[in-house]
């Protein structure tokens, strides 16, 4: 990643810090973490997701991300979409999985430059391109 991406992304992460104990209508008065912490900020934005309230995310919109930061994918939780997927031709993996419905944990794996999906009982399966071509599949 180059320098300046790199220092954007720790001034990012240093703002995060800082608005994390905020309560709620500390927000309106700080325009960062408003951000950050809002429905279209980068932690709750759900738009990678089909059926979501916020704007849906086009490929172009990932490829423009992902650009920006030097990034080959993007990992997203807090939405729960049932079970590990990778969406956008494998550069953005929702990881947000109901445990009760699988009967088992599960998580994404990164390893030797490739995604896994991996669950509690040992099971390793290859995520990419192979699995969940195309916006939001």
């Amino acid at each position: 990643m180059p320098p300046s991406k790199s220092k954007e992304i720790k001034e990012i992460n240093a703002q995060g810090r800082e608005g994390i104990d905020l309560r709620s209508y500390d927000f309106v008065f700080n325009d960062i973490a408003g951000f950050l912490f809002g429905s279209e900020g980068p932690l709750w934005y759900r738009g990678y997701h089909q059926g979501m309230d916020s704007p849906q995310a086009t490929e172009e919109d990932v490829q423009r991300i992902l650009d920006h930061f030097g990034a080959t994918a993007v990992v997203v939780g807090h939405t729960d979409i049932g079970d590990i997927q990778a969406l956008y031709g494998g550069r953005v993996f929702g990881i947000d999985v109901d445990v009760d419905a699988l009967g088992s944990l599960a998580g994404l794996l990164w390893e030797g430059g490739r995604f896994y999906k991996v669950d509690g009982k040992g099971g390793k399966e290859l995520m990419g391109r192979r699995n969940g071509e195309g916006a939001g599949t």
